[in-house]
């Protein structure tokens, strides 16, 4: 599924549901500030599906607006390798672990980010350090990852509640290029800001990473059950979109609380 073209209605924002092209232009510019963490993200797979909005609002906290791409709401699954860095601009990296990523697209104060409906990790510590500092949905599953270039495949089992769990088996393809602004692709791509709700209060992380180079994905077989365990209605079918992306790192900026009605 390929959205290349550009409406002039992505210039206009005449609406105001939907942050404008030039913010998600301009959320890709690096803070002034220096950043506080950094991480690297390796063999990512993104695996997206339509969804209707109305199933995704009442998982939304008041002031975290719903994202949409001409109307249409999207949710992911991104599963994936993450290790930190100790401190900003040094080689040095703690563990790996495999991570699942549950998402969706939003926006407040103009600036679109992300919006986790579960992050499924590997490491009890990064879960447990995960939930106590940022309140997001970390939840520790058993996470199997196999890739030799050419193939990859990711499987998980949530270790809690029903648990869930995510099995995707894929060819990597050729590169497709850089995204244009404007595109589904890059809507769903180039995300420089992650919203979170931590002891009541909003907070957005500013994020700052190289325009992804991505490839496309061919043979996928999907079998999930974490959306589903987010409160959405599962999918039966192949993602009409999906992406390979080999690694990129992400710098993270300072948490902001952040007040809905303000443009930043």
């Amino acid at each position: 599924m390929q959205d290349s073209a550009i409406h002039l209605d992505d210039l206009r924002n005449q609406d105001g549901t939907t942050p404008a092209l030039l913010h998600r232009v301009r959320a890709a510019l690096r803070p002034d500030t220096r950043s506080m963490t950094s991480q690297d993200w390796r063999h990512l797979v993104y695996l997206h599906w339509p969804a209707a909005p109305e199933a995704l609002r009442p998982l939304l906290p008041p002031g975290v607006q719903l994202d949409l791409h001409r109307g249409r709401a999207w949710v992911s699954v991104v599963p994936h390798i993450a290790a930190a860095h100790r401190n900003t601009g040094s080689a040095q990296r703690d563990g790996e672990y495999a991570a699942i990523h549950v998402r969706t697209y939003v926006h407040a104060g103009g600036v679109p980010g992300i919006w986790y409906l579960s992050i499924d990790a590997s490491s009890r510590l990064a879960v447990a350090t995960g939930r106590l500092v940022t309140g997001l949905p970390f939840l520790f599953s058993q996470i199997r990852d196999t890739s030799d270039g050419s193939d990859i495949e990711y499987e998980s089992v949530r270790q809690s509640g029903h648990h869930a769990s995510h099995r995707v088996e894929a060819s990597i393809g050729q590169p497709t290029g850089l995204y244009m602004a404007g595109t589904l692709e890059h809507f769903l791509l180039e995300r420089y800001a992650i919203y979170g709700k931590h002891l009541g209060q909003l907070w957005r992380v500013r994020l700052h990473h190289p325009p992804l180079i991505a490839r496309e994905l061919k043979r996928v077989e999907v079998e999930d059950e974490l959306i589903s365990a987010a409160g959405l209605p599962g999918y039966a079918y192949p993602p009409p979109v999906s992406h390979y992306v080999a690694g990129v790192r992400i710098d993270f900026f300072a948490p902001h609380k952040i007040q809905p009605d303000v443009q930043i």
